[in-house]
């Protein structure tokens, strides 16, 4: 007689589970179920099917045909979410009229109760306008702006004192800022995959980390407050939401100084770096940063100037200088603001102080953004005048008055005794330094109004597409040498 196989034996051998084996798995399955009803995430996609077979067999002759007779308990469980677009959908039939708002029943969940709004701004790819004009609020705004071609969400308009990049035009389906004035944001379209992710994921680093180093650098950013997408030209383009900084200024003054000698990042190829080069040369090589374009209105008139990129181009060492006293409304009748030009080297101060200390990250390809108010501007300068006008009027009366005279001599006099003094009690130059650096050096003309002041001045870094991390600890040199020379020449 042959031998059988132990495969044969296993497949013949009969198979018993008692009742509480069976139970236990029941109650498993269950308890799996239910555990997977309070999963973390309850609007996850998820269809879930459990079979707990019962194993009750019977076999016959083990020669014999086999006869298997199995019942099994099947427990079912799913769970799905709906797109947007379904919910919409569903609540068009319901209500034909379009919904302002749509509510959706979430899952049950161990978590809190959340609520959830849903802003729809664009939602297919389609040409149809017919289609977007279906769906929920939102409207589109049938007038054509300067720009052939180019319509509008309402609410949304080209950013009118964008100073660098390409602005909207219809005709060459270029993308260019947007800025919504009800809400104060900017929209800086993402149009270069790579560059705007890179972006992207800066400013989401500068959101949610807590490092010091970018904990300060928060302070000099725009503030962020994530990305949105538009349909625009027919295709579906992602844009960064900022804090607009000319926001509830009446006359902005507004220029974008690149700061950097080198303005190419370590990945760029030869050709790109020999164009980079070649661009804004002379400006960069005088002063480690270049002018790629400035809008500023005029005091006396209220003309409003704007200079471009090609200006920038042609712009020397000279070239530069003039180039900011026309933003600073700087004549050879009317003279720099002191207020203006204080506020602006506290701004840049600040950056400068920061750059001397972070070793993180590389800047390549950054800006400033520089803005002020020329309304403010006119009354400042009023002030400024009435100043002037009134330490003249004192002068005239002392040098006619004995008495005032004599007290303003003996007060240079002690001036003069305090600081030998000084000098001889500090023993070293150093410490004569520091003294004269703690007193005030500003008029109280300069600090009148300052939080008025602080509103209508305002610098911000920007551009960060080219930000890498540093490849060892030393500072960021080249960005150094530009802020530092440009507040030499304030």
């Amino acid at each position: 007689m042959a031998r059988e196989s132990g495969r044969i034996k296993d497949a013949f051998q009969k198979r018993v589970l008692d009742d509480a084996a069976r139970k236990r798995r029941q109650k498993k399955a269950l308890e799996a179920l239910e555990q997977d009803n309070f999963h973390d995430d309850p609007h996850a996609d998820l269809v879930m099917s459990k079979k707990v077979p019962k194993f009750q067999e019977t076999l016959d002759n083990r020669g014999g045909s086999r006869k298997k007779k199995t019942r099994s308990a099947e427990y079912y469980k799913q769970r799905f979410r709906k797109t947007f677009g379904q919910l919409v959908e569903e609540d068009l039939n319901i209500n034909p009229n379009p919904p302002n708002y749509t509510c959706a029943q979430a899952p049950p969940s161990r978590f809190p109760e959340r609520h959830f709004c849903a802003l729809l701004i664009m939602t297919t790819l389609e040409s149809d306008e017919g289609h977007l004009d279906k769906l929920p609020h939102v409207e589109w705004e049938r007038t054509t702006t300067g720009s052939p071609g180019c319509t509008f969400p309402d609410g949304l308009n080209p950013l009118e004192c964008q100073m660098a990049g390409h602005p909207f035009d219809g005709d060459r389906h270029t993308i260019g800022m947007l800025v919504c004035r009800r809400t104060g944001f900017v929209l800086k379209p993402a149009t270069k995959a790579i560059l705007g992710e890179r972006e992207i994921a800066f400013y989401e680093k500068l959101k949610n980390s807590h490092d010091s180093t970018i904990v300060q650098l928060k302070k000099f950013v725009p503030h962020y407050f994530g990305t949105t997408e538009l349909r625009v030209f027919n295709k579906r383009t992602k844009f960064l939401k900022l804090r607009d900084i000319t926001e509830g200024m009446a006359e902005p003054c507004v220029m974008d100084i690149k700061i950097g000698r080198r303005t190419w990042d370590p990945l760029a190829t030869p050709e790109k770096r020999a164009t980079e080069e070649l661009k804004y040369a002379e400006s960069k090589r005088a002063y480690g940063f270049c002018i790629t374009g400035f809008q500023v209105y005029c005091l006396s008139t209220g003309r409003l100037k704007k200079f471009d990129r090609d200006y920038g181009k042609k712009l020397d060492a000279k070239g530069v200088v003039e180039a900011l006293k026309t933003f600073l409304n700087i004549t050879p009748e009317r003279p720099a603001c002191r207020q203006l030009i204080f506020e602006l080297l506290s701004f840049l101060g600040r950056i400068m102080l920061f750059f001397r200390i972070q070793q993180k990250y590389r800047f390549y390809s950054s800006s400033l953004l520089v803005a002020y108010d020329a309304r403010k501007l006119r009354q400042c300068c009023r002030f400024d005048n009435d100043d002037s006008n009134n330490q003249m009027d004192s002068r005239a009366k002392s040098a006619f008055s004995p008495s005032t005279s004599h007290i303003t001599s003996d007060t240079n006099v002690s001036e003069q005794v305090a600081l030998t003094a000084s000098v001889s009690n500090a023993g070293t130059k150093r410490n004569w330094i520091e003294e004269q650096r703690s007193r005030p050096i500003l008029k109280r003309s300069d600090i009148r109004n300052i939080e008025n002041k602080r509103n209508w001045v305002r610098v911000n870094m920007i551009d960060f597409t080219h930000v890498f991390p540093a490849d060892n600890s030393d500072l960021d040199l080249n960005y150094l040498e530009g802020i530092e020379n440009l507040i030499k020449l304030l």
